[in-house]
Formats: C-alpha cells, structure tokens, sequence
C-alpha cells in the first residue's frame, strides 16, 4: 500500500486530538514521507491543523516541539517557512490566520518567531489583525500590534477594518483598546458606515459612548444618507438614540452632556461666585452687627478654601502604569484601561473629560474642573454643603434687607441700607444656584447612606430589572478575580464561561442596561 501525505496527516491529527504523544512520534518518526508532504486536498497542512485544533495550548505545544524537531533533521529551515506561509485552497488562509481566528495566542506567537508572514491577507483581503479582532483576542491583538511593524488599519474587501470587525461583533474590550490607538474613528466602510454607526448593529453602549467621547462624529453619513443616530431610530433602538443624539444648545447646567467638557463651567461658577461675593460683602455685610457679618463671611471665605482644595486636589489618580505588553498577558481585559495602559479594579474608573483614571471614582464635576474620587470626595460633599449654607445665610439676608423697607426695622439691618433692587438680585441669584446645588447634595447625601457610588447604584438597579451585565455574565464581581491564575480557572468560572456562550449566540441586541458597566463612567452631574 502506497503511503500519502494526506492519510499520514490524519493520523498525526487523531494522535494529537486523542492526546497520544506516543503515537504521534511514531507516526511521524515512521514515516518516509517528506514533512512537507503533509497536505490534504484542500490545501490544509499540519501546521493548519495544529492552529484549528480544539484544544488548550498548552497540550498543543509539546506536539508541535516534536514536529519542529524532526523538521530541523530532515529538512532546511526554509521548507518550514514555505508551510508556516501556505495558504488553504478556499479561504487563502495560512497557519498563522487560523491561529488569530482560533483565538491561540501563544501558537501565534511560535509561528511568527518561526518564519510566518503577518503581511499574507486572505481571500476576504484580511490580515491577522483583522482576525483577531474579529474573534475579540484583544491580548493576541496587542501582541500583534507592539511586536509587528505593520498598519492594523488596513482595509479587507468590504473596507472594514479591525474597529469595524471588532464593533459589529460587539466585543467591548477589543474595540476600546482600538478606539485609543486610532487615529481615524471616522474611517468608513463601503457602504460608508462609521464605527458609530456599526454599533447601532451591536447595540453596544459602551462602544458608542467610547467612539463619542474620543470624537466620533455624531452627523457622518453613509451612503443612505442615514446618521448613526438616523440609524437608530429606523432600527427602534430607543436606548441607542439616547447616546447617539446630538446635545442641545440648551441643557441640563447639573448633568454633563455626551462630549468631552472643557473649563467653561468651572470659570462660569468662579465668576458667579465672584459677583456672590464681592455683592454680598459690598451691600449687605458692611454694616450689619459684627458677631452676624463675621459669621457670615467666615462661612463664604470657607466656601472659597474649599472650592480651591476640591479643584486642586488630586482625586486619585491610578499612576501605576504597567508595560501594555505585560498588562494584557497578565490581567484580564475587563480590569485593564487601553486608554491610560494601567490596572483598574473596584471602583476606579477611565475619566474621558480628565483622560486619567480615577480610584474610587464618583463623576467628573465641571464645576470643580475635577473629578471626584479617593482623595476629594468628602471635601467635596463638606465643599457642597458649606456652599448651601453660604447661599442659604446670603439669600436670607437680602431677602430680610429687602423686605426691611416696607415692613419695620430690624435690628440686625442697618436703616442706611438703600439697595432694595440690589438685595432682590442678589437674593434671586442665590436662589438660583441653590436650586442647582441642593439637588447635588441630595445625591451625595443617598451616597452616604447607601455607601454607594452613582455608577453601583445605577448598577443594582438595572439588576432589579433583570439584566445581564458583563460583571454577572463573567462572574468577575470580586475585585481579587482581575488576574489570570490557575486558581481561578474553577468549576465555576467554567460554568460562567458557558453560560456566556450560550447567551451570545441568541444575538438578542441588549438595551443600555444590559451591556457591560464594569469600570465604566457613569452619568455626570
């Protein structure tokens, strides 16, 4: 019987399928075939099997070592390179693109030290790098993307690139590590769709409001003239809509619009407490009794110690800054921030308005010009609620010398006091803000209580409606959970991983709550 490479082939995959190195060694070791023989009729050599084989890497590797060692015998090192860079007759696809599609990092890497093209693109014009976005590999991705000098913005056929994959495939992680190194996230397909507009497809919030809050543009169009947030509304997504639409002219002062914010409001709230000031101690204060005017500007000169501290003060920014290398080997993805390469557990949170992340992280106040976290949050509530006693002692006083003119004296308004339109004013404007601050220190005060952030509470109560976040679905609610060990690869964790994949393939689009939340900024106020 006459020996063929591609029965031979099939006998070393049974081997290395069954997990039988003895076989496999003597399959191989037996045979007179050369090693570059080992082709079936679809183009598919050994190599290829050992990138499509469903098994751990590491029960893969001993096989190929015994492979490459007979290699390094019976045949010159470019007869491996000519395998590692042959391509399957259908999908033109080599060893190394199965490798990216298959999700083997540590395989990818051994062919890539071995010979294997990165260059090759496949029948659909798609690199490795667009593989591994495709399959959401985002470690094997960053390994790609700091070891090879290649563009991984390249375009396939469709004229997608690895931000569109990884967007239309809805997989969160893969897409903001792209999102922090591209350049372009207006970049279009050829139906002209953005990455925005492919995550109306996805339903994914938080891919939206990471393209938007790096610059994606809100108005760009396709070629169906539609806008991401056109798209949206034709396809019913009520809750993308929501993200998508652009902010209005005139909005809430105490809620941060969907943009990245500059100082605006914080120098508008020095200049209004500025005028607060200078009115107060100018008109009202001057002539009152001594005990009642110091005690009052003592309250307004607290006031603005504390406003300098609380903006000043850093909040508690993460500073541990790890190689992006290293950190994606070692952590995983969903406690790893691609946009400040550092390690984020509890509570800490990227700030887009900062660009920092943030340990212990409440919300980005624009009226402080900071962010509220570890370091500034209790100066921050004792900051809101001196304010609130400063506005509330202000408007009574004027309210009081105002009213003085119709209805008596009183002993602590002096009668040479004739600002009677200047007191309403000021009383007003004080009335004003409080409206704005009080609502504030309502929030901060249920914080307490809860002993809760914004972001958790926001969190439990799309549990109570039944939702499914990324934290429930990869059961990596506890902080210590965040790195890769043996001891966390349980039963458990099995168990979580399968519930996953069952759940994304019903492709049921998730609403706002139900996509991931886990070290996600929340709503600003």
């Amino acid at each position: 019987m006459i020996e063929s490479g591609s029965s031979t082939k099939a006998s070393l995959v049974i081997a290395l399928q069954t997990q039988d190195l003895s076989l496999f060694v003597s399959t191989i070791k037996g045979t007179s075939l050369d090693l570059n023989k080992f082709v079936d009729p679809g183009g598919c050599n050994i190599f290829h099997d050992f990138a499509k084989a469903i098994l751990n890497e590491n029960q893969i590797i001993p096989f190929l070592n015994i492979l490459l060692e007979e290699f390094k015998i019976k045949h010159p090192p470019h007869i491996l390179t000519e395998m590692l860079n042959s391509m399957t007759v259908n999908d033109k696809q080599t060893p190394l693109h199965l490798a990216a599609k298959h999700n083997k990092l540590k395989l990818s890497r051994e062919f890539l030290r071995l010979g294997a093209d990165g260059l090759l693109k496949d029948i659909n014009g798609q690199t490795i790098f667009h593989l591994a976005s495709s399959s959401g590999n985002t470690s094997l991705f960053v390994y790609l993307y700091n070891t090879l000098s290649i563009n991984p913005f390249t375009k396939d056929i469709n004229s997608y690139t690895p931000l569109h994959l990884a967007v239309i495939e809805g997989h969160e992680n893969m897409s903001l590590f792209l999102i922090s190194i591209s350049k372009d996230l207006d970049i279009q397909d050829n139906k002209g769709y953005t990455p925005l507009h492919l995550s109306v497809f996805s339903s994914s919030y938080k891919i939206a409001r990471n393209l938007i809050m790096r610059g994606a543009n809100r108005k760009a169009r396709c070629k169906f003239g539609l806008s991401p947030e056109d798209l949206a509304l034709s396809r019913g997504s009520v809750d993308m809509v929501k993200v998508l639409k652009a902010p209005g002219i005139v909005s809430n002062p105490c809620k941060t619009q969907m943009k990245v914010i500059g100082r605006r409001r914080f120098f508008i709230n020095l200049l209004a407490m500025t005028i607060k000031s200078i009115s107060i101690a100018g008109y009202c204060y001057k002539d009152y009794m001594k005990w009642y005017d110091y005690g009052a500007l003592s309250v307004m000169f607290l006031s603005w110690v504390l406003l300098l501290i609380v903006s000043l003060k850093d909040p508690g920014y993460e500073k541990e800054k790890v190689s992006i290398l290293e950190l994606y080997a070692t952590i995983k993805t969903d406690f790893i921030c691609p946009f400040c390469a550092v390690k984020k557990i509890n509570s800490t949170v990227h700030c887009h308005h900062c660009q920092k992340c943030v340990k212990k992280f409440d919300h980005h106040c624009p009226w402080i010009n900071n962010c509220v976290g570890e370091n500034n949050h209790k100066l921050f509530i004792l900051y809101v609620f001196v304010l609130t006693i400063d506005l509330v002692l202000s408007s009574t006083i004027t309210i009081l010398a105002f009213f003085n003119k119709y209805y008596g004296k009183n002993k602590l308004i002096p009668t040479e006091t004739n600002y009677k339109y200047i007191d309403l004013g000021i009383s007003a404007f004080c009335l004003i803000i409080l409206i704005f601050v009080i609502p504030i220190l309502y929030i901060q005060t249920c914080n307490i209580i809860y002993k809760k952030k914004p972001h958790q509470r926001s969190h439990d109560k799309s549990l109570a409606l039944n939702s499914r976040t990324s934290s429930e679905t990869f059961g990596i609610r506890n902080s210590e959970e965040w790195s890769y060990s043996k001891n966390n690869m349980t039963l458990n964790s099995t168990v979580e991983f399968v519930r996953y994949c069952c759940w994304k393939k019903k492709k049921i689009p998730p609403s706002l709550s139900q996509t991931s939340n886990i070290n996600e900024e929340p709503e600003q106020y």
